[in-house]
C-alpha cells in the first residue's frame, strides 16, 4: 500500500508517480484482466473517463450511487460491477469496465478525505484527483483521460488543469503548496452545473469550510482561476490543449404549480435560451465559460444535471465527438426544432 501520509497530503512528484506505477503492476492485475483492453485483445476505442462528484455537505455519501446513471450509460455496464481501487488503506476510488469496445472504461473519483463532508481546500481535492489520474494512465497504459465533473467537481478539475494560475500565490494564506502541476493527461473536461463564476449563497455559508469560501462570488480562488475575467468578457483563460464543454441547467419546476403552466414553461424556455435563470443552485451565467462549448439545459434542476437521461445522452455525444445542440430540451413539452436526445 502507498504511504497514507503521502495520500493525505496528495503531492504527486516523480518518485511518487513511479511508486504508483509499481503498485499498479503489483496490485491491479486482477482488475485489469477484467478490463475491456484485455478482454477483447485491443485497447478500448474510447478514452477512459473519470467522473468527479460535487460538494457533499454530509459524510457517508457513496460516489458510485451519485454517478450510477452516467456511469451505466458511458460504460454499458451495471454499477454493481464496479471495483474499488485502493491507493491507500483509507483512500479508494472506483473502476467500472467498459462492457464492449463501443463503450468506455469509467472511473469514479472519491477525492474526499476520510468519512467527512467535502469542505476542505478545493486544490487539495485536485491533488488527490491527480493521484487517481496517475493510477489510471499507468494501469491502462493510456496518455489521457476525459473528465466529467458535476458542480464543485468542475472547479476541482479546473484547479488541476489550470494549476499554473496559482503559482504566484503558493505558500500564502489559503494557498498551501500541494506540489500540484498539470501533466497534460486530460483530453476533455465536461462540466455539469459548475459555478465557474461563483455561488450567490456561498457567502452566507463560508463558515462551512474552505471549499465553500472558495466558491463565493469574487473569491480569490475564483479570481485566480479565471484570471480576473468575468462571464461577460471575451478573453479565454482556459488551457489551450484541453477541450472544455459546459452544461448549465434552467429549472422550471415551479411552473407545475402555476395556473398558467404552459405560459410559464414557454417563458422558462426563453429565459434558458438567453442563459438566464438557474438550476435552483447555480446561475446559468455562472456555469458558462467563455472559450468553451456551452450548452443550456431547459428544465433541469441541479442534482438532475448528473443523472437525467437527456443530459447523460448529451454528455456521451460530446465525448464521442457527435453533435449536441446549444439548447438541450429535456422534455417533449417544450416545442423545438432540435430532436430530443
Amino acid at each position: 500500500m502507498l504511504d497514507s501520509r503521502w495520500i493525505m497530503n496528495a503531492i504527486p512528484d516523480r518518485s511518487q508517480c513511479r511508486l504508483i506505477r509499481f503498485v499498479c503492476i503489483c496490485e491491479a492485475m486482477a482488475l485489469l484482466l477484467a478490463s475491456s483492453a484485455l478482454v477483447w485483445g485491443t485497447e478500448p476505442m474510447q478514452p477512459s473517463v473519470l467522473l468527479i462528484h460535487g460538494f457533499q455537505p454530509l459524510p457517508g455519501f457513496v460516489p458510485t450511487k451519485l454517478w450510477e446513471a452516467m456511469a451505466k450509460l458511458l460504460s454499458g455496464n451495471q454499477i454493481q460491477n464496479s471495483k474499488a481501487i485502493a491507493l491507500d488503506e483509507e483512500y479508494t476510488f472506483f473502476h467500472l469496465p467498459a462492457a464492449d469496445p463501443d463503450h468506455r472504461d469509467v472511473f469514479i473519483s472519491d477525492y474526499a478525505v476520510g468519512h467527512e463532508p467535502t469542505v476542505r481546500d478545493i486544490r487539495l481535492y485536485s491533488a488527490r484527483v491527480a493521484c487517481e489520474i496517475v493510477w489510471i494512465t499507468h494501469a491502462l497504459e493510456c496518455e489521457q483521460v476525459d473528465f466529467v465533473a458535476f458542480s464543485m467537481g468542475g472547479l476541482i478539475a479546473r484547479a488541476y488543469i489550470e494549476a499554473e494560475d496559482f503559482l504566484p500565490v503558493l505558500g500564502e494564506e489559503g494557498f498551501p503548496d500541494y506540489g500540484l502541476s498539470y501533466r497534460g493527461d486530460v483530453r476533455a473536461l465536461v462540466t455539469l452545473a459548475t459555478p465557474h463564476h461563483g455561488l450567490t449563497y456561498a457567502t452566507f455559508g463560508e463558515w462551512l469550510g474552505a471549499s465553500v469560501r472558495q466558491m463565493a462570488l469574487e473569491s480569490r480562488f475564483l479570481t485566480l482561476l479565471n484570471r480576473g475575467t468575468s462571464a461577460e468578457e471575451t478573453a479565454s483563460h482556459l488551457h489551450s490543449d484541453v477541450i472544455y464543454v459546459t452544461f448549465a441547467g434552467q429549472s422550471c419546476l415551479g411552473c407545475a404549480i402555476r395556473r398558467d403552466e404552459e405560459a410559464c414553461l414557454r417563458d422558462c424556455a426563453e429565459e434558458g435560451k438567453s442563459w438566464q435563470g438557474s438550476d435552483g443552485v447555480v446561475l446559468m451565467e455562472s456555469a458558462r465559460l467563455i472559450g468553451a462549448e456551452n450548452h443550456a439545459c431547459i428544465s433541469l434542476e441541479h442534482t438532475a444535471m448528473r443523472s437525467h437521461p437527456a443530459l447523460c445522452a448529451a454528455v456521451a455525444a460530446v465525448l464521442d465527438g457527435r453533435y449536441v445542440p446549444e439548447i438541450v430540451y429535456t422534455s417533449s413539452e417544450f416545442p423545438s426544432d432540435e430532436p430530443m436526445l
